[in-house]
């Protein structure tokens, strides 16, 4: 507080006083700190030190996690492809199996699975050409379509329901279609 004595100069002063003399020294401030307007320099300085490290923090963590939007994307998309995969993948495999395969690998082995996407409306497309081909050129991969034998059942839902026939023609009927 020796600065104050330069300002008295060991006498009192009037208000009209002070002012005079502090204009003559620009380098002291009054303040009222009675209001919470004056923050000591060593908390202002606290305060400083913690808002510098917490912008250093955020700009280390900005440089860390700048990639993590893309990464999701990334990660997103191969999902999403993961599972369409393996939707066209049951696809065709159900597609083989009403087609009466005989053995779905074998049948796989034959198809060009790569020509095979599906079209906007859902359905596979180039799948039903190359099935159809591959029954012609190698018929032994599929199953022939069983036949029903009608036992002259009164059954509702079997073939030929109704017409009671007897066990003998029911089955001379069933060879002879062979």
């Amino acid at each position: 507080m020796e600065f104050l004595k330069e300002i008295f100069g060991g006498e009192p002063l009037t208000y009209e006083q002070l002012q005079e003399k502090l204009k003559e020294h620009p380098e002291i401030e009054v303040v009222n700190a009675a209001g919470g307007a004056y923050v000591p320099k060593s908390e202002l300085d606290a305060v400083n030190t913690q808002l510098t490290e917490a912008n250093t923090k955020a700009r280390e963590d900005a440089e860390k996690y700048k990639d993590f939007e893309a990464q999701l994307q990334a990660a997103k998309d191969e999902g999403a492809n993961a599972l369409n995969a393996y939707k066209r993948d049951v696809a065709i495999s159900q597609a083989i199996s009403a087609a009466n395969s005989a053995d779905e690998v074998s049948v796989k082995a034959n198809l060009n699975l790569e020509a095979v996407t599906f079209g906007e409306d859902g359905k596979l497309i180039g799948l039903e050409e190359q099935l159809t081909d591959l029954k012609t050129a190698k018929p032994f991969l599929f199953k022939e379509p069983e036949k029903l034998l009608d036992l002259g059942s009164s059954t509702s839902g079997v073939k030929g329901a109704g017409e009671v026939k007897g066990l003998e023609a029911a089955v001379a009927d069933f060879y002879s279609e062979n």
